[in-house]
């Protein structure tokens, strides 16, 4: 069993002061950003092995909000997303292991394994 850990309410209600249209059943990439300390998530170690690219959360349902923290990992040379679910029942965050996500809402397939250039900045136009 994975391990938890609790968030408080309005860690959440913050983070979706930042993005405010964001819906049930939606999806939303942010490049840059890391999910605040109140998350609970660490960031892996630069730049040894992984450069972090941002962040995609996913709200698959009413109860369930899922945190997705994108890097570039050298070792194996593509894009590799560290997923969390936060239970908005209980407020309770969970980590995804391998391949439960997909399990979990088909719908959203297994796009955590693709590769995110819209994570990545676009180039300066001429």
């Amino acid at each position: 069993m994975a391990k938890t850990w609790p968030v408080a309410p309005n860690v959440f209600r913050d983070l979706l002061g930042t993005f405010p249209t964001m819906m049930v059943g939606a999806t939303h990439a942010e490049p840059g950003y890391f999910p605040p300390e109140g998350f609970g998530i660490g960031q892996r170690q630069e730049p040894e092995r992984n450069k972090f690219l941002g962040s995609v959360f996913t709200w698959p349902e009413p109860n369930t909000f899922v945190i997705g923290a994108n890097y570039y990992d050298r070792n194996d040379h593509g894009d590799n997303e560290d997923m969390y679910k936060l239970d908005l029942n209980t407020f309770v965050m969970t980590p995804y292991m391998r391949g439960t996500f997909a399990q979990e809402f088909p719908v959203y397939g297994t796009h955590h394994w693709d590769s995110k250039p819209y994570l990545r900045k676009p180039p300066p136009f001429e």
